[in-house]
């Protein structure tokens, strides 16, 4: 008796067909499964739809390798900045080129090791166009370039991307400005070298769904797998995890009783209280923080919480049924009011909340389409 999570892949394949009934004839689909699938499962994900995709996208060098032991054949890229060019070669992963330094070491790399063999390294060009976190700008697109001459027998381009950073129809205006500039970089790059193999591809899940005409060659989708996305456009997408949360112990409580960590809440009626077992270690009540924001985006963030806080309650799900979170969630339990309601101790309540924010060693049940039963633990 544990907390589960459990992943339906007939929904997720169910999700991939709405977005491919609206993207353009020809592009392609990079499922990205970085961070561990969005916290569904890395493994089995991409196993589920390794004859679906085109390719794969991971944020870091050793998701890749994970993938790779694991029988997936597809293309990998890494989304992240890596240095392992000689596990890249080995395993055949594509790593992202996002910054000059970055492109100086590769060149270095193969003036050294790779020069003269017949090894090749894959390579994805990753282009700023607003975003300021990774990307060349165009001097580098240009450094890049005059180099890649001299070693364009050990390198193949396989595309070229950049990252859109607002993502509403609201920011149509910003959207288009980052897409000027990628044009401007696309120009830039088929000026100087022959980009007939080559993707390139700037729209994730909400961009895709939302502007048809930035689907370039390729799409790259996350959340869109896992559930409804921040777009304007409805394509009916579903979430494919529920968390269970088994019940480990039941109590009655009298009005006027307060209970919890300080003593912070008090009953108002007679009551009976069920312990779930998870707490905050293992995801209930995390919430993103305004880290690394401006003043007034802070100031934004916490009046909506406030507000939020004043006007919706915390629950859980039993039978259809709101069960409220009453007292401080603890580290390990959560405390949740079931008067009324016939729950025995080893009944399981649903919690809604993405798998993104629980700890992977919280067991991920896989149910799988063709035997409609519950499988594949990881």
């Amino acid at each position: 008796m544990h907390p589960i999570i459990e992943v339906d892949q007939k929904k997720l394949i169910e999700n991939l067909a709405k977005v491919q009934r609206i993207i353009q004839e020809n592009v392609k689909i990079m499922a990205i499964i970085k961070s561990n699938a969005y916290g569904h499962g890395m493994l089995e994900i991409a196993k589920a739809l390794s004859f679906q995709v085109d390719s794969f996208g991971v944020g870091f060098f050793h998701e890749a390798l994970l993938l790779r032991q694991h029988g997936i054949i597809q293309e990998i890229l890494v989304l992240g900045p890596s240095y392992d060019f000689e596990l890249a070669i080995e395993n055949k992963v594509t790593i992202t080129i996002e910054s000059t330094e970055q492109a100086m070491r590769l060149f270095q790399y193969i003036e050294a090791q790779v020069k003269g063999t017949k090894k090749k390294i894959q390579i994805h060009l990753k282009v700023d166009t607003g975003f300021g976190r990774f990307g060349l700008d165009k001097e580098g697109v240009a450094s890049f370039l005059k180099h890649y001459m001299m070693y364009s027998n050990y390198i193949v381009i396989r595309g070229v991307y950049s990252h859109i950073s607002m993502t509403k129809k609201t920011d149509a205006t910003w959207v288009e400005q980052q897409n000027k500039c990628f044009l401007a970089f696309k120009e830039q790059i088929q000026a100087q070298i022959d980009t007939k193999n080559i993707l390139f591809h700037l729209a994730n899940s909400e961009i895709a769904i939302d502007y048809a005409q930035l689907q370039y060659d390729m799409i790259r989708i996350g959340n869109a797998l896992f559930g409804p996305v921040g777009s304007e456009r409805h394509i009916e997408l579903k979430s494919i995890a529920s968390i269970k949360l088994p019940v480990v112990s039941v109590h009655e409580r009298g009005k006027g009783q307060r209970i919890g960590y300080g003593r912070r809440y008090r009953l108002k009626k007679d009551s009976k209280i069920g312990v779930v077992e998870a707490g905050f270690y293992e995801g209930i009540g995390i919430e993103k923080s305004p880290i690394g924001q401006s003043r007034m985006h802070q100031l934004r963030f916490f009046a909506r919480r406030v507000i939020k806080a004043f006007l919706r309650k915390e629950y859980m799900l039993y039978q259809g049924k709101k069960l409220p979170i009453i007292g401080m969630v603890n580290m390990q339990y959560t405390m949740i009011d079931i008067t009324g309601i016939d729950m025995k101790i080893g009944d399981f309540v649903e919690y809604k909340k993405s798998p993104l924010y629980f700890k992977e060693n919280i067991e991920r049940r896989h149910i799988l389409e063709e035997d409609n039963g519950i499988s594949n633990k990881s």
